[in-house]
């Protein structure tokens, strides 16, 4: 992630604005480049393991998963093409992750 993509970035938050009780907190920044977007994933409190985070404008396109914080701690991530949805799974404890999602050359 570069400054500049930051600074001219627009936020977003996939699962709608956190409130102090949520298990689950994202939010998610698409730089000017229209084909790349970050997503930082929280999960602060105790539950499930697996968050569905919809990205319905994404649907249809296939897409490049990366976790670029931490690279090496565990977790796993999946794209559904066909619903637009990211799937992230973290440990069930506090802990969070960065991901720079991509739209795959056709």
């Amino acid at each position: 992630m570069k400054r500049e993509e930051i600074k001219k970035g627009m936020p977003f938050w996939p699962l709608g604005f956190p409130v102090f009780e949520d298990e689950w907190v994202v939010y998610g920044m698409q730089p000017e480049n229209e084909k790349k977007r970050y997503i930082a994933v929280w999960h602060v409190k105790p539950g499930t393991e697996t968050k569905v985070i919809p990205i319905p404008d994404w649907k249809g396109e296939n897409v490049k998963i990366r976790c670029i914080y931490p690279d090496n701690m565990f977790y796993k991530a999946y794209w559904n093409t066909v619903s637009g949805n990211l799937s992230v799974t973290l440990p069930n404890r506090a802990s969070a992750r960065l991901f720079c999602i991509e739209k795959a050359e056709s």
